[in-house]
């Protein structure tokens, strides 16, 4: 039997859809601004970005140089190049203080933005100099700095490498990765995936509804956890060096065979377990107290 396959209606739709894909490319367009800013030690760098991108390094230079990009993305030129123009800036230094903001600005009469609109910040800045961020919807890369670093985001991924000093960070909703931290550290996080290496000095972490994962260089001062519907993992070459304090409510506790920890007189809750651990024949050591609800906490030796 001889048979007929009707390919035409099927072409049409191919190249119907590459009619389409051709009629929607998008068009950017953007522009930049460029500031410098004189510095001195009681200088401070305050940004607050909106759909931004915003990078932060030091340099050797006692400025602060600051570019940001706005671009605007729309299949329609026009439609970008006028909506770009509604993105509004702020870059100017009050007494010690250096202000970075972006916002939107929609004109009268207008309707919310039909474009794409983001802004990408690239800052160098003295290593000394503390810097202040807020973000939503965004990304931060911050390296290299040596003061006081505080951090409040929301919808935000945040990465930060070779930072010593104080750090303070509250994030709702993102990704948070350092390594390299020396100082003394402050996390309060909230459905937050939590990434931590290479760490020195003293930490304080609350996260609920989220992930955490720490790999304690031998060198971390304390360790004090806090975590509820949370999966941790923590690592280290020799758990065994640390002194351990945990309260486990609802939870499920993974625990190396080696180290023996007692279990202390259960409570009137039996869902609540308390457990102890001191290192063998060793004066000095970092403590590390964990305190976890409706969680999942590993312990485990990095070989």
């Amino acid at each position: 039997m001889k048979r007929t396959f009707f390919l035409f209606p099927i072409f049409l739709i191919f190249l119907s859809q590459v009619s389409l894909s051709a009629q929607t490319a998008l068009q950017l367009i953007s522009k930049t601004v460029e500031k410098e800013f004189a510095y001195k030690p009681g200088n401070e760098l305050n940004i607050e970005g909106e759909k931004a991108d915003v990078q932060v390094e030091s340099w050797d230079q006692d400025k602060i140089a600051v570019q940001i990009i706005f671009s605007a993305q729309h299949p329609d030129k026009k439609t970008a190049q006028r909506e770009l123009e509604w993105i509004q800036y702020q870059a100017e230094k009050v007494q010690n203080k250096i202000y970075l903001r972006n916002y939107l600005k929609v004109p009268s009469g207008e309707e919310k933005p039909a474009s794409t609109l983001k802004a990408n910040y690239i800052i160098k800045v003295p290593s000394d100099c503390p810097v202040y961020l807020k973000s939503q919807f965004g990304m931060v890369r911050i390296r290299d700095l040596a003061n006081q670093v505080r951090l409040n985001s929301t919808f935000t991924n945040i990465g930060l490498e070779n930072i010593q000093g104080s750090i303070d960070i509250t994030s709702r909703f993102g990704d948070l990765d350092g390594k390299f931290i020396d100082g003394t550290m402050f996390v309060n996080a909230r459905r937050t995936d939590i990434t931590l290496q290479e760490l020195k000095g003293k930490y304080d972490l609350k996260t609920s509804y989220g992930t955490l994962n720490i790999f304690a260089d031998p060198n971390v001062a304390d360790l004090k956890l806090t975590a509820d519907n949370t999966k941790i993992h923590l690592v280290s070459t020799d758990p065994s060096r640390f002194a351990f304090n945990i309260e486990a409510k609802a939870s499920d506790l993974t625990l190396p065979d080696q180290m023996n920890f007692n279990v202390l007189e259960a409570s009137n809750d039996p869902s609540v377990k308390k457990l102890l651990y001191k290192p063998v024949g060793k004066e000095y050591y970092a403590n590390f107290t964990i305190v976890v609800t409706f969680s999942e906490f590993t312990l485990s030796v990095d070989k």
